[in-house]
């Protein structure tokens, strides 16, 4: 899927360091799909109407990630997660200058609830530049935590 283009790999990075490429594990990824219609007609049986309708029983946060992870590509910005032993996972981190930034995706109404973004903050404050969260809600800025709305995720851009 990758070679043909229809998805992106996002590859695990095990440890909380720059540069990425020598912490990556090519063994655990995660496939995101170019489309997210393609994603939706192939691997959940007749979601679209439920999804325009908003009566749907599945996983919304695999649409939302899917979503971000094509707008930051579009951006030329390096997809790679965090996961450490299935302690804390951090759905998407990237290098700014010599800083690593996270971006959180929350589909859900308890957007606050980052259990796993705060304890990134408590393990790594130093080296953490921006801390994202994207959801349904509106901007805000709280506890130095940048929430943004779905649709203003076009203006990521890597700081430099």
């Amino acid at each position: 899927l990758v070679d043909a283009g229809m998805a992106y790999y996002s590859f695990n990075v095990g440890s909380f360091e720059l540069p990425f490429p020598s912490n990556e594990n090519l063994k655990l990824y995660k496939l995101f799909f170019v489309d997210n219609g393609l994603m939706c007609a192939m691997m959940l049986d007749n979601i679209q109407a439920k999804v325009l309708t908003g009566d749907i029983f599945v996983n919304e946060g695999a649409l939302a990630e899917n979503y971000l992870a094509g707008e930051l590509i579009k951006h030329g910005i390096s997809l790679n997660y965090y996961d450490r032993k299935s302690k804390h996972e951090l759905d998407f981190i990237f290098p700014e200058g010599n800083k690593i930034s996270i971006i959180e995706v929350k589909s859900g109404k308890d957007y606050k609830k980052h259990s796993s973004l705060d304890m990134a903050q408590k393990l790594f404050a130093d080296k953490i530049g921006r801390r994202i969260v994207i959801s349904g809600n509106n901007m805000e800025t709280e506890n130095g935590i940048l929430y943004l709305p779905f649709y203003m995720s076009m203006f990521i851009r890597r700081e430099v």
